[in-house]
């Protein structure tokens, strides 16, 4: 099954920021159905994996955002939405905060594609 990136068990945020070639979608937080949206984030990416191996959509979940927060902050403010999407250049594209059945797949999806992934 697909995960997302897990910052900064995996690799720090810098890193998971790296790739200019990649839409990032950033799951931000641990409670409530975080690990949930996180799973589909990684899924909804792996859907678009194209022949070769190469993805655009790059999905990153910041379980503890206290742990990266002097970087997270310099993209967005606290309070921290839910879901950020960041476009190629790492400019933000959308948010959305949860509010318990606003974020399913179908609306992960529609985040990247308007971020050009």
């Amino acid at each position: 099954m697909p995960t997302s990136l897990r910052v900064p068990e995996d690799v720090s945020l810098s890193d998971a920021l790296a790739p200019q070639n990649q839409v990032k979608m950033i799951v931000i937080g641990s409670s409530g159905r975080c690990p949930q949206i996180a799973e589909w984030a990684g899924q909804v990416a792996d859907n678009a994996q194209q022949p070769g191996g190469f993805n655009a959509r790059r999905p990153i979940w910041i379980a503890d955002p206290a742990s990266v927060a002097a970087e997270l902050n310099a993209i967005v403010q606290e309070p921290y939405p839910t879901v950020l999407v960041l476009n190629r250049d790492n400019s933000v594209s959308g948010q959305i905060t949860d509010d318990g059945d606003n974020i399913d797949p179908t609306v992960l999806e529609m985040m990247y594609l308007q971020a050009g992934a």
